[in-house]
């Protein structure tokens, strides 16, 4: 994967991390302050490099957005990009403008655009990782009807609320599936569209 980051420790630190999870990267670049080239830049840059497969982001901000926002939307079509911003509260906007001098841009409109152009939101590093493993040893999904496993109940509220809140749907199982979990499993609870399962005891 190729990697972007709009800070040097955000850089440094992902790449360690990175390598630690058996990511191998193409390029890994800190821009600082944008002062003569910005992430859209080396997003260009990053489409059209034969080594990277995988693009990820860490911006604060960027000075043309409409700009941007096309590179961006031509580079998903090709390559999947995985966006990590800072300053998403008030709190972090004022750190950003200490940071590299970035202007405070919406939030919402930065969540929008993502979306839009079919790119990845990201939180945080451990997520950064998290996805980029998803994206290079997983199959592509092919619809929003998910299975879920989990070790107990709360669990599996939790796991299902949040693919739910993600446009994903965990609908219920058949019942022969359940009649082939009940010959080495108990059912001793039902949530809406799941069931609380415990190994059966001999």
């Amino acid at each position: 994967m190729g990697f972007i980051a709009q800070s040097g420790t955000h850089a440094t630190l992902f790449t360690l991390a990175g390598t630690g999870n058996g990511i191998k990267f193409s390029k890994s670049v800190s821009y600082g302050n944008a002062a003569i080239l910005d992430s859209t830049d080396y997003l260009e840059y990053l489409k059209k490099d034969s080594e990277t497969e995988i693009i990820g982001m860490y911006v604060e901000a960027v000075k043309d957005g409409r700009r941007f926002f096309q590179c961006l939307r031509e580079v998903t079509e090709k390559k999947p990009v995985l966006i990590w911003r800072g300053g998403e509260s008030e709190e972090g906007a004022r750190a950003t403008a200490s940071h590299t001098g970035a202007l405070a841009q919406s939030s919402v409109i930065w969540q929008t655009l993502i979306r839009q152009c079919g790119a990845i939101r990201i939180e945080n590093l451990d997520e950064m990782i998290d996805a980029v493993k998803a994206l290079l040893h997983l199959k592509p999904a092919r619809g929003n009807r998910v299975g879920l496993i989990a070790m107990s109940g709360g669990e599996s509220v939790a796991i299902a609320d949040t693919f739910a809140k993600e446009g994903l749907r965990v609908p219920q199982l058949s019942q022969s599936s359940y009649d082939r979990l009940s010959t080495f499993f108990n059912i001793i609870g039902e949530a809406t569209g799941t069931r609380s399962t415990y190994p059966a005891r001999s």
